[in-house]
C-alpha cells in the first residue's frame, strides 16, 4: 500500500482552513468584473500559479478561543475609547493640517484601510495600549525581524519576509490575503505590519484589496497610498504586484498607465516582451 504523503495532506488542511467566501463591502468593492482601465495580457505567468508552499507560520486557535479573544479584545476598545481624552484635539489638528497642506502630526505606527484592517510599522505592532485602542484582534506580521509580542491576546500570522530584491513576496499574496479575510469574516479586526509599514506589509493589503475586493491594481495601490501615505513599496515588489494582477485577472491596469509608480525596468522590459509578441 502506498505511504500518505504527510506534507501534501498537512498542506490541503492548511488550505481548508482558511478558505473563504468573497464577500463584497459597498464602499470598497466593484460588482463583476473589475472595472477600469485594463490591459490583456496573452501570457499568464506561471511562477505566481497558487501553490501549498504559499504559507507562513501561523499561531493557530480553536474557533471558540478565537472568538474569545475576539470579544476580549472589543471589551479592551471600548476601555480603551471611554478613557481617550484627547482624540477631539488629535482629529482638530489633522483637519487644519490637511486644510492648510502642512503636516501637524508625525507618521502615525498605523493607519486605517479599511474598518477591519490597519496598515502599520514594527511600533505599531508593540504598542498594546495602540491595539486595544482600536480592536485589533489579528496581527500579520510580515517581518522575518520582527518578534510576536502578544501571543497570548491576539492570532497572529508571521511571514518571515525580507525587505530585498530577491525576496518572492508573491508567495505570501494568497495566505495573507486569506488570513486578513477569514479574520473579517468572523467579526476581527486586523494588523498588518512590517518594520516601516510601507513596503512588505503594504504590499499584502494591496494584494488582498485585489483578491477579496476585486480592485484593479492601479485602484488598490492608490487606495492605500491615500489611507497610508508613507507606502512605498520597492520596484521589485511592485512587479510582483503587477504580476498577481495578471494572474487574478488575467489583464492588466498598470501595463499602460504613465503613472511614474509604474515606471520601472523590470516592468518596462516586460512591456517590451508583450510588444513583440
Amino acid at each position: 500500500m502506498p505511504r500518505r504523503r504527510h506534507g501534501s495532506v498537512q498542506a490541503k488542511r492548511r488550505e481548508r482552513q482558511y478558505e473563504v467566501q468573497r464577500t463584497p463591502e459597498p464602499d470598497t468593492t466593484t460588482t463583476g468584473k473589475p472595472k477600469g482601465t485594463v490591459h490583456k495580457v496573452a501570457v499568464r505567468p506561471h511562477h505566481l500559479r497558487r501553490s501549498s508552499s504559499d504559507s507562513g507560520s501561523i499561531h493557530a486557535l480553536k474557533p471558540t478561543e478565537e472568538q474569545a479573544r475576539i470579544r476580549a479584545a472589543k471589551a479592551r476598545q471600548q476601555r480603551a475609547s471611554d478613557a481617550e481624552d484627547a482624540s477631539i484635539l488629535r482629529s482638530l489638528a489633522s483637519w487644519v493640517g490637511r486644510f492648510f497642506g502642512v503636516q501637524t502630526l508625525p507618521t502615525q505606527p498605523m493607519d486605517r484601510i479599511l474598518p477591519f484592517l490597519y496598515l502599520g510599522s514594527s511600533a505599531a505592532a508593540q504598542d498594546r495600549n495602540l491595539l486595544d485602542s482600536v480592536g485589533i484582534t489579528h496581527i500579520c506580521n510580515a517581518a522575518v525581524q520582527c518578534e510576536n509580542h502578544f501571543r497570548d491576546q491576539f492570532t497572529y500570522l508571521h511571514l518571515h519576509l525580507e525587505d530585498s530584491a530577491t525576496q518572492r513576496l508573491s508567495k505570501a499574496f494568497n495566505t495573507a490575503a486569506d488570513f486578513i479575510e477569514r479574520a473579517r469574516s468572523i467579526g476581527g479586526c486586523v494588523l498588518v505590519h512590517c518594520i516601516a509599514g510601507a513596503s512588505r506589509s503594504a504590499s499584502l493589503v494591496v494584494a488582498y484589496l485585489m483578491k477579496h475586493r476585486s480592485m484593479l491594481l492601479v485602484q488598490a495601490y492608490d487606495f492605500v497610498k491615500r489611507k497610508r501615505p508613507v507606502m512605498n513599496p520597492s520596484p521589485a515588489f511592485r512587479m510582483e504586484l503587477a504580476m498577481y494582477e495578471i494572474t487574478l485577472f488575467e489583464s492588466s491596469s498598470v501595463i499602460a498607465s504613465t503613472d511614474p509608480v509604474w515606471d520601472f525596468y523590470q516592468l518596462n522590459m516586460y512591456r517590451l516582451e508583450q510588444q513583440r509578441r
